[in-house]
C-alpha cells in the first residue's frame, strides 16, 4: 500500500488565513438579527479570507482557482506570514492587553501604546527575521483586520495554550534573531507576559500542571527558562535570550 501511495497520491500543503473567533452570545445575537432566526451553531468570521494550496497534484487539479483559491508552487511564505505576523501579534495583544483590562482584540488594538508596540515589533524584529517576504504589506492588512468592529475576538481565547502557541509563533523568531544579531526585546516582552499570565492561572495551557508546580515553587523565571518542557535549549541555554526575557517589562 505504501509504495502505491507514493506513486499515485500527493498531499499538497495548504494555508488558510481567516479570523474565526469562538462564538459568543453577542455574535449569535448579531447573526440572529441578520437572518431572522436563532442559530446556536452559527460561525461568525471576518470578510477577509485566503486559501493557498501547493500546486502539486497526482492527477487532474480541481478548478478551485476559479472560486478564489490561490495555487502556488511553494506556500511556505504564506504560512510564515500568518504564523509570525498575524498570530504572533495576536499573542502580543493577548498577553499585554489582558492585564490592562481589555477583553477583545479590537479594544487592545485601539490602545495607542499597544498599537505602537506592534508597529515596532513588526518593523524591527519580525520583518528582519522573515527575509524576502512582504511582511509590511501583509501587516497593513492585518492591522485593519484587528480593528474590525464586528469581530468579537476574545483575548482570553488567544491566550490559551500559550506554551504550544509561542513555541510556533515566537520562539523561532527569537532564536533566528539572536543568531543574526537582530533585536529581541519586543518578542521577550510577549514571552514575559505569557509567563506572568500563566503564574496567575487564568489561562488554559497544555503545561498547566507544570506551570502550577512552577508557581507553587515560587515562580522563579530562571527555573522556567531551565525547563525544556517550556523552553527549547536554543533559548534556555542562550545567555542573550535569557537575559532579554528576565529583563523584559510586560
Amino acid at each position: 500500500m505504501l509504495p502505491w501511495l507514493k506513486d499515485n497520491v500527493t498531499f499538497p500543503v495548504t494555508v488558510v488565513d481567516c479570523i474565526v473567533p469562538a462564538a459568543t452570545e453577542t455574535s449569535r445575537a448579531r447573526v440572529g438579527a441578520a437572518i431572522g432566526l436563532h442559530d446556536a451553531a452559527c460561525v461568525h468570521r471576518e470578510a477577509f479570507s485566503q486559501w493557498v494550496i501547493e500546486d502539486r497534484f497526482a492527477g487532474p487539479r480541481p478548478a478551485w482557482d476559479r472560486v478564489g483559491v490561490q495555487m502556488a508552487a511553494d506556500v511556505s511564505h504564506y504560512g510564515q506570514l500568518k504564523l509570525h505576523v498575524l498570530n504572533a501579534c495576536h499573542s502580543a495583544l493577548a498577553y499585554m492587553g489582558l492585564p490592562r483590562g481589555y477583553c477583545l482584540v479590537r479594544e487592545a488594538m485601539a490602545d495607542p501604546e499597544l498599537a505602537q508596540f506592534l508597529e515596532n515589533l513588526v518593523a524591527t524584529e519580525i520583518t528582519p527575521a522573515l527575509k524576502d517576504i512582504p511582511v509590511l504589506d501583509y501587516w497593513r492588512t492585518v492591522r485593519t483586520r484587528f480593528l474590525n468592529p464586528r469581530i468579537d475576538h476574545r483575548l482570553s481565547q488567544i491566550a490559551e495554550d500559550g506554551s504550544a502557541k509561542l513555541a510556533e509563533r515566537i520562539f523561532p523568531l527569537m532564536i533566528a534573531n539572536a543568531g543574526a544579531g537582530i533585536p529581541v526585546a519586543a518578542l521577550s516582552r510577549i514571552v514575559r507576559g505569557w509567563l506572568q499570565l500563566a503564574a496567575s492561572g487564568s489561562a488554559k495551557d497544555p503545561q498547566q500542571r507544570l506551570l502550577a508546580s512552577w508557581v507553587h515553587a515560587g515562580g522563579d523565571l530562571q527555573n522556567a527558562l531551565d525547563d525544556p518542557a517550556l523552553f527549547p535549549p536554543a533559548i534556555g541555554s542562550n545567555a542573550l535570550l535569557r537575559a532579554s526575557i528576565l529583563n523584559a517589562v510586560s
